[in-house]
């Protein structure tokens, strides 16, 4: 079973858990910070464990810079201590959960680079003296 992060819409992380098809998925609101905690509620609720994730793939190139780098490092943090592969897939890519499936199997243990849809935008620009 593999788990798909998508924290592309402010406020909400949504988590799925997937081989060819989609087979349970909960959409939680809160922050992006807030993103290990639901991990592990979802997992609890769905009668899984961290053991039981055999990949993950993260939607990259939407939502918050920030969002996007937490997803990035835990995936990579979770495929370096478990030895399993991730993906960066879009938000189209996504949808194709046979497709991200083969690809997580057929993937050896590497780590993705968080990809941004526009440059981060932290605080307001001060003039320079």
């Amino acid at each position: 079973m593999y788990l798909l992060l998508d924290l592309s819409t402010r406020d909400e992380i949504a988590l799925t858990l997937f081989d060819e098809q989609p087979f349970e998925h909960k959409t939680y609101s809160g922050r992006n910070r807030e993103l290990l905690s639901f991990v592990h509620a979802f997992l609890e609720g769905a009668g899984k464990s961290h053991n039981d994730i055999l990949g993950i793939a993260v939607i990259m190139q939407t939502g918050s810079f920030t969002s996007t780098r937490l997803a990035a490092v835990l995936a990579n943090t979770w495929s370096f201590a478990k030895k399993i592969p991730v993906i960066s897939v879009t938000k189209k890519q996504a949808e194709a959960f046979e497709t991200m499936s083969i690809q997580l199997r057929e993937s050896t243990p590497h780590y993705i680079h968080a990809s941004y849809a526009a440059e981060p935008s932290i605080g307001k620009a001060k003039p320079l003296s």
